[in-house]
């Protein structure tokens, strides 16, 4: 089949423009344009039998309403008035729960407060008694050592022998220092120091028989 029938079609479809068959607004006839709309004339009986039948509609409707919402109120307030009941007897259960609770929970609180507060006591009366068994410990040294001290009153030098003192130290024996102490503890002897003697240099040797000569 021969294509230019149909190439011809559509180039005559390019230069005409198509008008829509169903337009969405319908222009006004042009016979028209000089008619003016009168209202509709009004039925005074049909008027006031409308008028009537819209204000029974109303009534009717207002009055089903107020049944509705009185039926509605009523419910609630039956089971607003039960759950009451229901509310007052659960709380007097719980109030009697809490009750025994708080006297439960009471008595092994005391018990519980009181086992605390005797090992406290236990507590502290230890402290105590180790407070005073240490300061009983360092009474009895401190008397100790008065009583060392006062044992050694007769070595101690005093003003009234203190010339006494000094001629004893003056005249004591010279002490050795000349030893050492050993692993085991043991004082070990030695003997007595060399004595270094100072170096005589012989001027002699050093003296040489003829200067140097420079040509030497």
């Amino acid at each position: 089949m021969s294509k230019l029938p149909v190439l011809a079609k559509t180039l005559v479809d390019m230069g005409h423009k198509r008008v829509r068959k169903n337009p969405r607004v319908y222009p006004k006839a042009k016979g028209k344009f000089l008619k003016v709309r009168q209202p509709t004339p009004i039925d005074p009986v049909e008027d006031a039998l409308s008028k009537k039948w819209w204000v029974d509609y109303r009534l009717q409707y207002e009055a089903v309403r107020n049944l509705f919402r009185y039926e509605i109120n009523r419910h609630q307030m039956e089971a607003i008035s039960a759950s009451r009941i229901d509310h007052e007897h659960e709380r007097n259960r719980r109030h009697e729960l809490t009750e025994t609770w708080n006297k439960e929970t009471f008595l092994l609180a005391t018990d519980k407060f009181e086992r605390l507060l005797k090992a406290l006591i236990d507590k502290q009366t230890d402290r105590l008694i180790d407070f005073e068994n240490k300061q009983a410990e360092l009474s009895d040294k401190l008397k100790a050592d008065l009583d060392t001290v006062a044992m050694l009153t007769g070595q101690m030098i005093t003003e009234t022998n203190l010339d006494d003192k000094i001629d004893e130290i003056m005249n004591y024996d010279v002490v050795d220092y000349n030893f050492v102490v050993d692993h085991s503890g043991s004082i070990v002897r030695g003997t007595k120091p060399i004595k270094n003697e100072p170096h005589k240099i012989d001027m002699e040797e050093n003296i040489q028989e003829e200067p140097l000569s420079a040509t030497s």
